[in-house]
Protein backbone atom coordinates (compact mmCIF):
# COMPACT_ATOMS: atom_id res chain seq x y z
CA UNK A 1 0.00 0.00 0.00
CA UNK A 2 2.47 2.84 0.86
CA UNK A 3 4.75 2.23 -1.89
CA UNK A 4 1.48 1.86 -4.48
CA UNK A 5 0.68 5.60 -3.30
CA UNK A 6 4.15 6.71 -3.08
CA UNK A 7 4.68 6.62 0.59
CA UNK A 8 7.81 5.01 1.12
CA UNK A 9 10.47 7.99 1.04
CA UNK A 10 7.65 9.39 3.87
CA UNK A 11 8.50 5.96 5.91
CA UNK A 12 11.45 6.46 5.27
CA UNK A 13 12.07 9.90 6.86
CA UNK A 14 10.10 8.78 9.66
CA UNK A 15 12.55 10.28 12.53
CA UNK A 16 9.18 9.60 14.98
CA UNK A 17 10.83 6.62 16.93
CA UNK A 18 14.33 8.14 16.76
CA UNK A 19 13.56 10.70 18.24
CA UNK A 20 10.86 9.27 21.11
CA UNK A 21 13.85 6.82 21.79
CA UNK A 22 15.97 9.61 22.82
CA UNK A 23 13.04 11.05 24.95
CA UNK A 24 13.49 7.94 27.04
CA UNK A 25 17.36 7.93 27.25
CA UNK A 26 17.12 11.27 28.50
CA UNK A 27 14.36 10.18 30.79
CA UNK A 28 16.56 7.60 31.91
CA UNK A 29 19.73 9.62 32.65
CA UNK A 30 17.60 11.91 34.93
CA UNK A 31 15.99 8.70 36.68
CA UNK A 32 19.21 7.69 36.97
CA UNK A 33 20.97 10.85 38.33
CA UNK A 34 18.10 11.25 40.59
CA UNK A 35 18.38 7.89 42.26
CA UNK A 36 22.20 8.27 42.27
CA UNK A 37 22.02 11.57 44.23
CA UNK A 38 19.26 10.59 46.51
CA UNK A 39 22.11 7.99 47.68
CA UNK A 40 24.35 11.06 48.57
CA UNK A 41 21.94 13.19 50.12
CA UNK A 42 20.94 10.83 52.61
CA UNK A 43 24.45 9.27 53.09
CA UNK A 44 23.49 6.17 51.89
CA UNK A 45 27.59 5.13 50.78
CA UNK A 46 28.77 5.32 47.47
CA UNK A 47 27.33 1.60 46.57
CA UNK A 48 24.04 2.36 47.51
CA UNK A 49 23.98 5.39 45.42
CA UNK A 50 25.47 3.30 42.18
CA UNK A 51 23.02 0.93 42.97
CA UNK A 52 20.35 3.57 43.01
CA UNK A 53 21.44 5.59 40.40
CA UNK A 54 21.43 2.12 37.98
CA UNK A 55 17.68 0.90 39.02
CA UNK A 56 16.73 4.58 38.49
CA UNK A 57 18.47 4.34 34.90
CA UNK A 58 16.88 1.31 34.17
CA UNK A 59 13.55 2.34 35.20
CA UNK A 60 12.97 5.20 33.70
CA UNK A 61 13.98 3.66 30.36
CA UNK A 62 11.78 0.92 30.86
CA UNK A 63 8.92 2.56 31.94
CA UNK A 64 9.65 5.85 29.39
CA UNK A 65 10.20 2.78 26.40
CA UNK A 66 6.60 1.51 27.22
CA UNK A 67 4.99 4.99 27.03
CA UNK A 68 7.11 6.18 24.11
CA UNK A 69 5.78 2.82 22.23
CA UNK A 70 2.45 4.48 22.51
CA UNK A 71 3.28 7.43 21.05
CA UNK A 72 5.08 5.90 18.14
CA UNK A 73 1.66 4.07 17.64
CA UNK A 74 -0.08 7.07 17.24
CA UNK A 75 2.10 8.29 14.92
CA UNK A 76 1.90 5.02 12.50
CA UNK A 77 -1.68 5.61 13.18
CA UNK A 78 -1.80 9.02 11.33
CA UNK A 79 0.40 7.49 8.45
CA UNK A 80 -1.88 4.51 7.77
CA UNK A 81 -5.82 6.40 8.10
CA UNK A 82 -4.10 9.03 6.01
CA UNK A 83 -2.84 6.52 3.29
CA UNK A 84 -6.19 4.30 2.87
CA UNK A 85 -8.52 7.00 3.44
CA UNK A 86 -7.46 10.93 3.27
CA UNK A 87 -11.04 11.89 2.75
CA UNK A 88 -12.41 10.60 6.06
CA UNK A 89 -9.55 11.62 7.73
CA UNK A 90 -10.04 15.05 6.41
CA UNK A 91 -13.69 15.31 7.27
CA UNK A 92 -12.56 13.84 11.27
CA UNK A 93 -9.68 15.89 11.94
CA UNK A 94 -9.31 19.16 9.50
CA UNK A 95 -6.53 21.15 10.64
CA UNK A 96 -4.33 18.03 11.12
CA UNK A 97 -5.01 16.97 7.63
CA UNK A 98 -4.44 20.43 6.39
CA UNK A 99 -0.88 20.48 7.99
CA UNK A 100 -0.23 16.84 6.58
CA UNK A 101 -1.21 17.71 3.07
CA UNK A 102 0.76 21.52 3.31
CA UNK A 103 3.84 19.57 4.49
CA UNK A 104 3.70 16.41 2.08
CA UNK A 105 2.58 19.07 -0.41
CA UNK A 106 6.12 19.88 -0.34
CA UNK A 107 7.35 16.29 -2.19
CA UNK A 108 4.61 16.41 -4.27
CA UNK A 109 2.12 14.20 -2.48
CA UNK A 110 -1.36 14.76 -3.91
CA UNK A 111 -3.25 12.44 -0.57
CA UNK A 112 -6.85 12.87 -3.24
CA UNK A 113 -4.86 11.31 -6.44
CA UNK A 114 -2.83 9.03 -4.02
CA UNK A 115 0.26 9.52 -6.74
CA UNK A 116 3.62 11.65 -6.01
CA UNK A 117 5.01 14.27 -8.55
CA UNK A 118 8.39 14.21 -7.88
CA UNK A 119 10.79 13.71 -4.64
Amino acid sequence: MFKRRGFTAIINDDLAETALTMVSLVIALLTGVVGYLYGLIFRLGSTWSIILGVVGFVGGLLLSLVIMSVLDAGVATVFVVFAEDPEAFAQAHPTLYGELVQAWAKIGYDPIRRNVTRI
